[in-house]
């Protein structure tokens, strides 16, 4: 028969037929299937972006089957160049003259089969192809082959059996099983029909080139995002609490999958009530979990480790701890007997003062000014004040704890300082001082003037003298006698104005003032 194909010349060089130039059989390579493996070309000039077309004579196999038809331009017997033609599968019968047997072909329909793979994974295919030619195919003899390269059992087979058999013009579906290569890298996915005592037949599926990638190892990781819980506890007491942690690994968090938070430092301690705190929300690789639980303080006063870390049943702590807070549970020279024990309490719970030490309170501590404007400016709810842009006073640093707090405190007029450009830092608070201090701090700097005299020592001339009747007034609730005569003189007609106030008797005042 007489056969012609066409080339493009995409290169950028002339193609001269007296160079030697020819074709060269494809599929597989110098194949004499079609008569020969060679087809010389006759002189011929072909510049780039122009065409070549050969035509030649071929001929048929003398054994029946299906063959194909592939051929490319070479530069001599061994190195050919450039796109192949289209392969071209040819149904080769047995009959002759005219007269014509059956004849095998098939039509590629469609495929599933998955892009990526990890590697050793197996995987559920389907390959759909359609019975194009004029014989039935056979349950047993016709079978699906491997192609790219031909035969080939990248996937674990190189042959799927027809289940049934297939008759013109339907269709057959070969679903089986296949296990991606133990190596990573990309591989080809295709088929073709053959018939056993013919060979391969008809048009090939559409290859897929699958990736078959190392699988990820699934790992279970976590790293600490924040967490609140207060510096001071009150013996027994139970308080809220909450640890953030995200999921760092490879693994998601389940619910079912035995997670938890873990109490450290020690490991498994039962310090606050509890030991673990189950995951009950689904958290995937990324995502941060909220830890909201309740503890119970220790009855036994002193300094807890609160420190947390992620668990997994089966594999234990992973992941990063959260920083360890040193929790004081009580004061070690505050009994429950001493008279201040609930208003020292309340200011520790609300972190205004967590002590003058490591579990201590010093309740007969003096305060002095700097700590008074802090305590004073923490009651107000203003833990981080802004930084000042210019240093108000000449003996307030910005090296001092409580040049922020200080700074503040006067620009809301609580205090104008000790002198026109000092403030008198490590002086001691007076009890007359105070009075004006908390009033002014609440939101009553301006209190009316008094009906009566109330204490022998805190006369009419005194600056404080409105504001120490104001407070006494605001504070009846809180018992505000029982404190004044407590620190002062029992017969109740005693301030003592100018007695510095102790860090016990701040803490009662504090609560009054602000009903803490």
């Amino acid at each position: 028969f007489t056969a012609t194909v066409t080339w493009l010349n995409t290169g950028t060089q002339n193609w001269d037929g007296n160079t030697g130039l020819r074709l060269l059989s494809q599929n597989p390579l110098n194949n004499v299937t079609w008569g020969g493996n060679t087809v010389l070309l006759i002189p011929f000039f072909v510049s780039p972006g122009e065409q070549l077309s050969v035509t030649f004579q071929a001929f048929a196999p003398i054994t029946p089957g299906t063959y194909n038809f592939q051929w490319q331009v070479a530069r001599d017997a061994a190195t050919p160049f450039g796109q192949m033609s289209t392969n071209v599968v040819i149904q080769v019968g047995s009959g002759g003259g005219g007269g014509g047997g059956d004849t095998n072909n098939a039509a590629f329909v469609s495929q599933s089969v998955p892009s990526s793979l990890n590697t050793g994974q197996t995987a559920t295919v389907s390959v759909t192809m359609r019975n194009s030619g004029t014989t039935t195919w056979a349950a047993g003899t016709y079978k699906l082959g491997s192609q790219n390269p031909q035969d080939n059992t990248t996937w674990g087979l190189s042959r799927v059996s027809l289940a049934s058999s297939v008759a013109p013009g339907a269709d057959a579906t070969f679903t089986f099983s296949i296990t991606a290569p133990a190596t990573a890298g990309t591989y080809n996915f295709q088929w073709r029909m053959l018939q056993d005592s013919s060979g391969f037949f008809g048009s090939s599926s559409t290859n897929v080139a699958v990736v078959v990638s190392n699988p990820v190892t699934q790992t279970f990781d976590a790293v600490f995002v924040s967490q609140s819980v207060p510096p001071y506890m009150v013996p027994g007491q139970g308080y809220a609490v909450t640890v953030v942690m995200r999921n760092t690994g490879t693994s998601s968090w389940s619910t079912t999958g035995g997670l938890a938070l873990g109490s450290q430092n020690p490991q498994d301690n039962t310090t606050w009530g509890l030991n673990r705190v189950p995951l009950t929300k689904f958290i995937a690789p990324g995502e941060t979990r909220t830890f909201v639980f309740v503890v119970i303080a220790p009855t036994a006063r002193g300094t807890y480790n609160f420190q947390w870390k992620m668990f997994k049943e089966g594999l234990g702590f992973f992941g990063a701890a959260s920083p360890n807070v040193a929790v004081t549970v009580g004061f070690s020279d505050v009994e429950a007997s001493h008279p201040y024990y609930a208003f020292i309490n309340r200011i520790a719970e609300r972190g205004i003062t967590v002590g003058c030490n490591q579990g201590v309170f010093c309740p007969d501590g003096l305060v002095t000014r700097e700590q008074m404007a802090v305590f004073i400016e923490r009651s107000l709810g203003v833990f981080n004040p802004p930084t000042p842009s210019s240093q108000r006073f000449i003996d307030v640093s910005p090296a001092r704890f409580g040049y922020a707090h200080i700074d503040d405190f006067a620009t809301r007029g609580i205090t104008v300082g000790c002198g026109a450009t000092t403030y008198c830092p490590d002086g001691f608070v007076t009890r007359e001082q105070i009075a004006i201090f908390l009033e002014r701090a609440a939101g009553r700097p301006n209190p009316p003037d008094p009906s009566f005299q109330r204490f022998t020592d805190v006369e009419p001339w005194r600056l404080s003298y409105p504001f120490i009747e104001a407070f006494i007034q605001n504070g009846a609730s809180w018992g505000v006698m029982d404190v004044i005569k407590r620190g002062c003189n029992p017969d109740g007609l005693h301030f003592c104005p100018d007695q510095p106030i102790t860090r016990a008797e701040m803490a009662a005042f504090l609560v009054m003032a602000f009903d803490l």
